[in-house]
């Protein structure tokens, strides 16, 4: 029964500090011994309570164990790739948009206001893609 009260312990700890990840990383380095030796069901329990359903169960280790810790590094590599992605795409938008506004004459100070950059972002852009 002390298992199961500890175990839940975690489990209610994770649940409290899961909204920043700063604060979820710091719990779960303090107890990463727990976290590395989850069972299932405590595992199961974080992934439905904390709305974290991207979060994958690793293989389950010995004894039927899960390592909370491996699953949400998982997590935050698949989110950090899909942040790089979405990056790259408004990179190439906002590449498009200043060009565009470029084509017709748009004053750079002008664009920078429309484009929310700098003006000498504007600048660097259209000097690179003039070289």
């Amino acid at each position: 029964m002390n298992t199961l009260r500890i175990r839940n312990g975690f489990v209610f700890g994770f649940l409290q500090n899961c909204e920043n990840m700063d604060n979820l990383h710091n719990y779960m380095n303090s107890h990463q011994q727990e976290f590395e030796n989850l069972n299932q069901d405590a595992f199961d329990l974080i992934r439905v309570m904390s709305n974290l359903d991207e979060i994958e169960a690793p293989t389950l280790k010995k004894k039927g164990a899960v390592s909370m810790c491996k699953a949400i590094d998982d997590m935050i590599k698949a989110g950090e790739e899909r942040g790089i992605q979405k990056g790259i795409q408004l990179g190439i938008q906002l590449v498009q948009n200043v060009l565009k506004l470029k084509s017709q004459n748009i004053p750079d100070g002008m664009i920078a206001q429309e484009c929310s950059i700098s003006l000498s972002q504007v600048q660097e852009i259209t000097s690179i893609l003039a070289s």
